[in-house]
């Protein structure tokens, strides 16, 4: 059957806008992100910019026949989608979005028309928020490039991780500061250059690269300026007050020697050849029943995530055993007096207080019957201590004997003689673990069986500095009481 373009376009929005109802937690994180001060606050006009690329491209796209193969695409880009929400991990669902999106074109127009939207679809790559494990070695390179400068400018600092100390008070380069703002925006720019001035693949390149480099060159130059301002003045400069406004500034006077270099090194070709055939008439031959399919396997693998999860035990409740070496002062208690940890959406949680020879031991467990996106045992939101209180110390593995061969053991500070530990793990299942990595994959067997039910249980202990042996050791042994209880 012969199809109009204009029917394909309806096709390919229709499919997107199913899985857009089926998955609206995902276009709330998108927009949420594009609405920001964070790093995709640049999405919405990079959205823009990507459209107009499509707009222009579109004259090219009919001339591709569709191949069956392309329902392959489909299926395992959708089943990216089913790990993802199975897993509830947000970036792989955002990137399964554009897998989907890409593998619908190649459905109807088939593969070789990435090449021809390869610029279109990678600023809509650089607009999405799939790129935060970039923000882990550009805060490490930032954190060392600053340290290094500032040295070399001569105040005395000190480093401490992503702790940036001077005597005028303590600089931290959070991950914000990690320039994964500017180097998206940056990158979006060079390519929507390259694109409208038909720039060569070589060319091209180079520019993508200088945009990088002074994107940044201005993040390095952000941070220094404010360290060096604010060891300067007390912390007292505006600078450092409204230090977000200050980069944004920095970024922009940097920017303009991008835009110069993309306006007068990169001219445009004298000759631009374009297509002739004009939208309205273009046709070509592709199977009814071959569309068909491919939404109908796309409104499946859409709602089997929601089926799947809909199966879990609304009164599961991870039980402690009953510690009889132990002597409790009480259990089932909502809160604790001194210790606040907070994992958002639990369904239940619960404090269970010991003492052995004169060491007060807490118990915290949360229970969620069913994880939902943001409302998950992995999610970055939860805590277990209040960083205004304590700072992490060191982190490790606790060795246990038994089913779990370790535990995950933070050692936080509050003063030069106080310390605090907290060991933690996971159940899934009834299954005990320690690895996050585990947790998820575990996550995902657990909601294709229907038993969902998962717990994180962590166990704190305050010692004294010189008792460390002391207090790992309680922690031993109770943590093999819950692994193995005593029937």
């Amino acid at each position: 059957m012969t199809l109009k373009k204009r029917y394909i376009i309806l096709f390919v929005s229709l499919n997107l806008l199913i899985i857009a109802t089926t998955h609206p937690q995902v276009i709330l994180e998108i927009s949420a992100e594009w609405w920001s001060n964070g790093p995709y606050s640049h999405g919405l006009l990079g959205f823009v910019l990507c459209a107009f690329c499509f707009w222009q491209k579109r004259h090219e796209m009919p001339k591709y026949q569709p191949h069956y193969l392309g329902i392959l695409g489909v299926v395992l880009s959708t089943g990216i989608l089913l790990l993802a929400d199975l897993s509830h991990l947000g970036q792989l669902q955002v990137l399964s979005f554009l897998l989907i999106f890409m593998a619908l074109l190649c459905s109807v127009y088939g593969y070789p028309v990435l090449r021809i939207l390869f610029i279109p679809l990678t600023i809509l790559a650089l607009t999405l928020p799939i790129w935060n494990i970039l923000q882990i070695p550009l805060r490490e390179l930032s954190t060392s490039i600053s340290f290094f400068f500032i040295k070399l400018y001569g105040i005395s600092v000190w480093r401490e991780n992503y702790h940036i100390l001077t005597p005028a008070g303590t600089f931290l380069v959070e991950q914000a500061c990690s320039g994964l703002g500017f180097i998206l925006a940056s990158a979006i720019y060079a390519l929507f250059i390259v694109h409208i001035k038909h720039i060569s693949l070589r060319k091209g390149l180079y520019l993508f690269g200088f945009a990088i480099a002074i994107a940044l060159l201005a993040n390095w130059i952000r941070i220094i300026s404010i360290i060096i301002i604010g060891s300067q003045t007390q912390m007292q400069h505006f600078v450092v007050q409204d230090h977000l406004t200050f980069g944004w500034l920095v970024f922009a006077v940097c920017f303009l020697i991008t835009i110069y270099v993309a306006s007068y090194c990169f001219d445009f070709p004298d000759k631009v050849i374009k297509p002739t055939t004009k939208i309205d008439t273009v046709a070509f031959k592709i199977s009814c029943h071959y569309l068909l399919s491919i939404s109908i396997l796309l409104i499946f693998m859409s709602v089997l995530p929601h089926l799947i999860q809909a199966r879990f035990d609304k009164d599961y409740r991870f039980k402690l055993p009953t510690f009889e070496h132990y002597k409790i002062l009480g259990s089932q208690y909502k809160q604790s007096p001194n210790w606040a940890p907070n994992y958002i959406g639990a369904s239940s949680t619960e404090f269970m207080f010991l003492m052995q020879n004169e060491t007060l031991i807490q118990i915290y467990v949360a229970n969620y019957r069913q994880q939902t996106q943001g409302k998950e045992l992995i999610f970055i939101g939860n805590r277990l201590f209040t960083h205004k209180n304590w700072s992490i110390w060191k982190t490790e593995k606790l060795a246990i004997s038994g089913t779990l061969k370790n535990v995950n053991l933070l050692t936080l500070r509050k003063n030069k003689n106080r310390i605090r530990f907290i060991a933690f793990f996971y159940v899934i299942n009834g299954h005990f673990m320690s690895s996050k990595n585990n947790v998820k994959i575990a996550t995902i067997l657990a909601a294709l069986k229907g038993q969902p039910g998962s717990s994180l249980i962590a166990i704190s202990v305050d010692s004294p500095l010189k008792d460390n042996a002391k207090a790992k050791k309680i922690l031993t042994d109770l943590i093999s009481e819950i692994l193995t209880p005593t029937k």
